[in-house]
């Protein structure tokens, strides 16, 4: 009996795929869509996958990228303002002043989003980014990525 089993077996390992007439191989099966979500919209890529509500997996987007570094400008540039307030200018002073800031806010805008460019694809936990996006300062934007 156990010798009939590893003969079948054998014989279905062997068998060549089949082949249509025209000679073309078979096409590969379609890519089903992502399952729909909550409110029946199909989930981004980047989305997060589930499994009895525990995170299993999360790729970064470039969306998130953009997220975080929107973010991360908007933090520099408040925290300018706040020490341009703090200053005695003349409106000369000040509008320099704000063109400066908001120089310096889109460089870290920029550095911040090439750094995370070079993680999109990888494999994160979505808590972390929420967390970045979320932050109340440039330091916690770090923290919550390098947790």
């Amino acid at each position: 009996m156990r010798a009939w089993m590893l003969f079948l077996l054998l014989v279905a390992a062997c068998k060549e795929p089949e082949v249509p007439e025209d000679g073309e191989p078979p096409a590969p099966d379609p890519v089903e869509p992502a399952a729909p979500n909550t409110n029946g919209e199909p989930e981004p890529v980047g989305s997060t996958h589930h499994d009895k509500g525990i995170e299993v997996e999360y790729r970064v987007t470039a969306r998130d990228c953009d997220e975080i570094a929107d973010h991360v400008s908007e933090l520099v540039s408040a925290d300018l303002r706040a020490k341009l307030d703090a200053k005695k200018q003349n409106d000369k002073q000040r509008e320099a002043a704000e063109r400066d800031a908001e120089a310096e806010a889109e460089k870290e805008r920029e550095a911040w989003l090439k750094q995370c460019q070079t993680l999109v694809g990888e494999v994160q936990q979505r808590s972390r980014i929420d967390c970045a996006i979320s932050a109340k300062s440039v330091k916690a934007v770090d923290d919550c990525l390098n947790q």
